[in-house]
């Protein structure tokens, strides 16, 4: 608001007159820019307070209106050059040329009119134009100026020594000064070299007899390097080691005969651009290789690409950050490490970029991302680390731009296909790319593969799900918060993948094997309409029916009271295990527990009547129920389940088909402990976890929200809490089993409930 006041205050200067209210103001005369922007219709576009008045330090120095002898020296703290014999000032610094600078790891320094500038990058700042060629730097009568993000420091002469000589052994030009032994190498790069040589892992390597043209020889960098090197023998995409030479080198494989600098700055020197394609392919997979294996590379600059015709491999793993063409822009302020593999990825979108435009990028600058790698390098060279793909995720979509990108000749097939494992988070799997052919023309490229499909389409399991669509069989296995929980919840697409079966686990989607797919397969097969059915093939009947003759003939069963069946009063069901019994017998005469009652003459176990279950007041709609009721249900199955677990007693399928309602009373039934039911399970158990209290605590919940919302909870879904129950059900439906509340806390939440209610 005062930024548009004072908008209309120059206004009514310039003109000499009061606006008139709600008036868009015509913006001339001396400060019409300044005026505009005070004025813009977007608040988020006004200038701040100190922007205000930068630009109108820089004014008297920009414009000819003022007279040579004027009287705004109070503002120009900075931005006035004083030298001039006249006092005149002389206007803003001239951008020097690029040559003249100094690049360092937090930005640049050059020495302009006498003047030290000391420039930090932080995006999206004044330091980080004026890297850019964005901004002028600002006249200073200061020895030194330090430009860190938005702010603006003086220097004195002692603090400008101090950073030549300390921060960046540089002379009064900004020329890199040489150590004692006249070489420019750290100390620290001839130490850590030495240090290798003597490395126990040195001398272990087999003495190479070198023959240039097979084999490369080095000075080991540092022992990181060849704990690198040894790591990755046998992958491909990256250099491989083959040995050591008597005078203290390492031998490895020679590739080629140029390096990617070596192409960019052989300029009349041409590629197809599959061949770029191809070079970027085997980068990515070589990264990947590496990232595999938790090696950051660290130093992923164009000199340390290998070239051959359109193959490519990475060398020099080092893992010592030198090339500040690659340096992302959190590793230039002192508060981050480049020890993360993000720092890489940003890496490989200056590649891309120098691929793409066949030339090195300069330091700290902000590339323009264009061509058909386009999408990848902007996502790659994202300012937040966090908002940048994984390798895996890159790998995933130079495959797909394959697919779906006409920039390629007709009938080209790249080398590599897609890795068998891949890391999939938050890929977007998006199936349709447009591209423009003229003002008319428009093609429309789309990846025919399984999407988002009805849920009833889906073959749940006890893991997650089975689907067959197109011709592809994919196997989901449920991890909380992963991509494989998004796909089940119908949040993300299943993607298209060149296989004939695909495993999608967690993050990670796998090509399966013949072996892996005939026994996901086996209890299932595909009907006309290509869905997959389960296979009745009566083993699931045979089982059941063994473990009922074994409970009817053992004494526990047998010790029963014979009962005269009364359908109107009684339930009777064949007894499943001698578990069910054991269990029935122990929760005699417990409030909110089904009742054991007896058997009959044929052997049916019997217990006593009481209204229809949670499943079928569900479908019947007819049925009108009260939040009071529904409070007073849920309140009688925490109790019964609390009984339960007081024994040390496990339900293990608290689903609506076992729990049984009647008017405002509840009960569970089916105490056979045997875990059954799909859209009960707890993530954990997905996995293998044992089964708990706790994983009832989240079979519970899975009956509240089938209460609350009438309906029956998909397997393996992510709930949607809501309503009355809303704060218990966040609380138990927790993916850490260690967070979910207790019985006795959800009994008294649920209590309190009923009470306020």
């Amino acid at each position: 608001m005062d930024i548009y006041g004072l908008g209309t205050l120059l206004w009514s200067i310039e003109n000499r007159n009061m606006p008139r209210p709600h008036r868009k103001l015509e913006c001339t005369g001396v400060f019409a820019d300044l005026m505009s922007r005070c004025m813009a219709d977007d608040p988020d576009d006004r200038p701040t307070l100190n922007q205000i008045i930068e630009e109108l330090r820089r004014l008297p120095q920009t414009r000819s209106l003022f007279p040579n002898e004027n009287s705004i020296t109070n503002l120009t703290t900075c931005g006035t050059d004083t030298s001039t014999n006249n006092g005149t000032p002389s206007g803003p610094a001239l951008i020097p040329d690029p040559s003249s600078w100094w690049y360092t790891h937090t930005g640049a320094v050059v020495n302009l009119k006498g003047t030290f500038y000391e420039i930090r990058r932080v995006p999206d700042t004044l330091s980080d134009r004026i890297l850019n060629h964005g901004r002028p730097l600002p006249v200073s009568d200061s020895p030194g100026v330090t430009i860190n993000g938005n702010s603006v420091e003086h220097l004195t002469s002692q603090e400008v020594r101090e950073r030549r000589q300390t921060s960046y052994n540089i002379d009064e030009n900004c020329h890199p000064l040489p150590n004692e032994d006249g070489t420019f190498d750290t100390r620290k790069d001839v130490e850590s070299s030495q240090l290798a040589i003597q490395s126990d892992i040195f001398e272990a390597l087999p003495i190479i007899e070198v023959n240039p043209n097979i084999h490369h020889v080095k000075n080991p960098r540092s022992i990181n390097e060849l704990k690198n090197l040894i790591s990755i023998q046998g992958d491909s995409y990256v250099v491989q080691l083959l040995g050591r030479t008597t005078d203290g080198k390492i031998v490895t494989s020679k590739y080629g005969d140029q390096t990617l600098l070596d192409w960019i700055n052989d300029i009349g020197k041409k590629v197809p651009q599959e061949w770029k394609y191809q070079w970027v392919v085997d980068i990515a997979l070589g990264l990947s290789n590496l990232h595999q294996k938790n090696i950051v590379h660290n130093d992923l600059a164009d000199q340390n690409i290998l070239l051959k015709d359109d193959h490519a491999i990475i060398c020099d793993l080092e893992s010592e950050a030198t090339t500040l063409d690659i340096l992302p822009p959190e590793c230039a302020q002192d508060f981050c490490t480049i020890k993360e593999k993000s720092a890489d990825i940003y890496a490989l979108g200056v590649l891309l970029w120098s691929i793409e435009n066949k030339n090195s990028a300069r330091p700290h600058r902000t590339l323009e991302c264009a061509g058909i790698l386009k999408d990848i390098m902007s996502r790659c060279l994202a300012v937040n680390p966090k908002g940048r793909p994984t390798i895996d995720q890159v790998v995933y979509e130079l495959w797909r731009l394959r697919q779906t990108s006409s920039l390629f000749p007709e009938g080209y097939e790249s080398r590599e296909a897609i890795p068998t494992k891949l890391n999939l988070a938050d890929v977007d799997h998006g199936i349709e790319v447009k591209t423009d052919g003229g003002d008319e023309e428009k093609t429309v490229y789309q990846i025919d593969g399984p999407q988002r499909l009805p849920w009833l389409n889906w073959l749940y399991n006890d893991k997650g799900a089975l689907l067959s669509h197109n011709g592809i069989f994919c196997e989901i296995i449920r991890i909380p918060d992963t991509f494989s929980d998004r796909v089940i919840n119908q949040r993300a697409d299943l993607p298209f993948v060149p296989w004939k079966a695909a495993r999608i686990v967690g993050d990670r989607i796998e090509k399966m094997t013949e072996t892996e797919l005939a026994i996901s397969r086996s209890g299932c097969q595909v009907n006309e309409e290509g869905e997959l059915m389960p296979i009745d093939d009566g083993s699931f009947e045979a089982e059941r029916d063994q473990g009922v003759q074994l409970n009817i003939e053992s004494d526990i069963f047998k010790s029963l009271p014979l009962i005269e069946y009364d359908e109107q009063v009684y339930h009777a069901k064949s007894p499943r295990t001698i578990k069910e019994v054991h269990n029935l017998i122990s929760v005699r005469g417990v409030p909110g527990l089904v009742q054991v009652m007896g058997r009959t003459q044929d052997n049916q176990l019997v217990t006593m009547g009481f209204g229809k279950s949670l499943s079928d007041w569900i479908t019947d709609r007819s049925m009108q129920t009260s939040r009071q009721t529904k409070l007073h249900w849920a309140v009688d199955i925490a109790r019964a389940l609390y009984q339960m677990h007081q024994r040390d007693m496990l339900h293990k399928d608290l689903s609506a088909n076992n729990m049984l309602v009647d008017g405002d009373h509840a009960v569970l039934c089916e105490l056979e402990t045997r875990w059954t039911t799909g859209c009960a399970r707890s993530p954990e158990n997905c996995q293998g976890a044992e089964y708990d209290k706790r994983a009832d605590i989240y079979g519970f919940v899975t009956l509240l929200w089938s209460i609350e919302n009438r309906n029956m909870p998909r397997p393996h879904a992510s709930l949607q809490t809501s309503g009355v129950f809303k704060d218990i059900m966040r609380k138990c439906l927790d993916n850490d089993p260690a967070k979910r509340p207790t019985i006795v806390e959800v009994l008294a939440e649920l209590e309190r409930l009923k009470y306020d209610s």
